[in-house]
């Protein structure tokens, strides 16, 4: 697998001492770690190896105090800045800032219903998880993400209609999402649509072509049309 491209990031409107701090980087469906960096004097960071989609950001001082976290798509060459609170130019759009972020910035209070959702999901509580995810879409910054956390939640527990639904609705609020196309396109093959489970599974690919299961998946549909 070729390595991913170095992603730029930047803190914004920070006016203090960033000795020490660091960036820590998780997944939005089970807040997995998947990298650690240090922030520079400057307050930009480099993150490494991370493929396109969509994550929670933290910044954390050590050992282990918060001080913002927010969700970030990753890829498309963009550069990710994180907003500190409280600056009049908290929802102001830098070019470089990803369409999708700038559109869909998650306040404080959607975080931590989202995290409370995923702290469920990694639980295994699967149906707990889905009921913090239906109160998280009366948030409205937490609407895109409550979608797609809906969608994998669904797709993990069987319901595959009301799977396609959500990832119908998460596609158009994060169209530069891998995962999102990817995991569209596996609850499509499975309700039998294998046209559009095709369009979505390459739209996927085009957004990240080291993308595993959207690979595994195309794979499975061209073979299901060959022995036609």
């Amino acid at each position: 697998m070729n390595a991913q491209p170095v992603v730029q990031g930047e803190i914004r409107n920070i006016n203090f001492d960033t000795t020490d701090l660091m960036i820590v980087v998780s997944t939005l469906a089970d807040g997995r770690p998947l990298e650690r960096v240090p922030v520079e004097g400057s307050g930009t960071f480099q993150l490494y190896n991370m493929p396109p989609g969509t994550y929670s950001l933290k910044l954390i001082r050590p050992p282990g105090e918060t001080i913002l976290e927010q969700i970030a798509q990753i890829g498309n060459g963009q550069m990710i800045s994180l907003q500190m609170p409280d600056s009049p130019a908290r929802n102001a759009a830098a070019s470089t800032v990803s369409a999708d972020q700038l559109q869909h910035p998650l306040s404080s209070k959607g975080a931590k219903m989202i995290r409370k959702a995923q702290s469920y999901a990694a639980a295994g509580d699967h149906a707990q998880a889905i009921d913090e995810l239906r109160k998280a879409l009366n948030e409205p910054s937490a609407v895109p993400y409550a979608h797609s956390l809906l969608g994998a939640e669904y797709l993990k527990t069987g319901q595959v209609a009301p799977a396609e639904a959500e990832l119908e609705q998460a596609v158009q609020l994060l169209p530069h999402d891998p995962a999102l196309h990817s995991n569209l396109a596996y609850a499509l093959f499975l309700r039998g649509e294998n046209e559009r489970s095709e369009q979505e599974v390459r739209k996927a690919l085009e957004l990240d072509h080291n993308n595993s299961p959207a690979q595994k998946l195309l794979g499975y549909i061209l073979k299901q049309r060959g022995g036609q």
